[in-house]
């Protein structure tokens, strides 16, 4: 572990102290693991993030706290995406946002909100937890997070239920009554959105039922408009996919027979989600 730790910091370490680091990182990752026996961390990934919050501090020596070697056990775990690791950091940490958020926004939205911003990754960039140094405890780096996003939200009514996305009644884009399958696109419809992670079906509501634009979802994730815009496209055509795929099976359809109904069935989606993009 002291090689890669020294390797990682681009420079060597004086001879007296090298021994004594190396006993320090095994000595702090044997408490890690012992407090997250279920989470498999590679000691060198464990000696690689250690170094690299040192680098980043511009320091040789480690800003790790040994007093807070589990919680950065943890953060590493989920940021090499360990199995387990994100549902340890759930119902740890995370598991702590109803009583830092209060009354202040919808809790369950608040922590899912929390969840993407520290555990979803774009790109080659490490996820947001990875920021994490051990220097101070991991739940008060989740305070700061789950606080900052309440306060945002605060402003905002509480979203509606799911269902809420689909435009049936009265809603002036689409009249469903001439819609031959309604019931069956109802039905459908459900049933895709419950096939989405919960992540994608928060993002969906906040843009569509509490009218928030992409702009001020990546404000409030602190993430690039581009990166909100992608997510939000996957999610839309993941559920235009699943809508499709579950009326096919109920109405026992053919590719070829599915055809004739394919033009209602986009532009009831698409008409149903167009506010989401525009």
């Amino acid at each position: 572990m002291g090689a890669v730790y020294e390797e990682t910091l681009g420079r060597p370490l004086p001879e007296e102290r090298r021994e004594a680091l190396a006993r320090w990182l095994e000595d702090v990752f044997r408490a890690g693991r012992a407090a997250w026996p279920a989470l498999v961390v590679p000691p060198d990934e464990f000696a690689r993030a250690v170094a690299k919050h040192a680098v980043a501090a511009g320091s040789s020596e480690p800003v790790l706290l040994p007093a807070h070697a589990a919680d950065f056990y943890l953060a590493v775990a989920c940021v090499i995406d360990a199995p387990q690791a994100a549902e340890a950091l759930r119902t740890g940490p995370l598991a702590e946002v109803p009583r830092y958020v209060g009354s202040r926004a919808p809790t369950d939205d608040v922590e899912q909100l929390v969840a993407i911003r520290l555990l979803v990754r774009e790109g080659e960039r490490p996820p947001r937890i990875a920021e994490y140094g051990g220097k101070g405890p991991l739940g008060a780096f989740v305070r700061v997070v789950a606080t900052r996003i309440a306060l945002n939200l605060q402003r905002r009514r509480e979203p509606r239920e799911d269902a809420a996305l689909l435009p049936l009644g009265e809603a002036p884009e689409v009249d469903f009554s001439r819609f031959r399958y309604r019931d069956e696109f109802k039905s459908a419809f459900e049933d895709a959105l419950a096939e989405l992670s919960p992540e994608e079906r928060l993002l969906l509501r906040l843009h569509s039922i509490e009218r928030m634009r992409g702009d001020d979802i990546a404000r409030l994730l602190e993430v690039d408009r581009s990166t909100i815009v992608r997510r939000l496209q996957r999610a839309r055509e993941r559920l235009f996919d699943a809508t499709r795929a579950a009326m096919m099976d109920r109405l026992r359809l053919s590719a070829a027979e599915f055809e004739s109904l394919a033009r209602d069935v986009q532009s009831g989606i698409d008409l149903t989600l167009s506010r989401l993009f525009a």
